[in-house]
């Protein structure tokens, strides 16, 4: 596929679902070749981030992150 982006979500699945239902309802597109090409990456078992902000104890989402991102490329 060329011409994509990758989204990751998951981090409070019913947002991500909300943003891509957006995404999706403000693209111009006459028939479905016309809509964006894209990956979602739904991870929701990424670290709790307000967690780690009061704690930094607590296990760092930037880590799994890093991880999806590095994946896309």
């Amino acid at each position: 596929m060329k011409n994509f982006f990758t989204i990751i979500g998951g981090m409070g699945t019913m947002a991500t679902e909300s943003y891509i239902h957006q995404l999706n309802l403000r693209t111009p597109a006459n028939n479905d070749q016309e809509y964006l090409n894209y990956i979602l990456v739904n991870h929701a078992t990424v670290p709790d981030r307000t967690a780690y902000i009061l704690d930094n104890s607590k296990p760092n989402p930037k880590i799994t992150l890093l991880e999806d991102f590095k994946q896309q490329a």
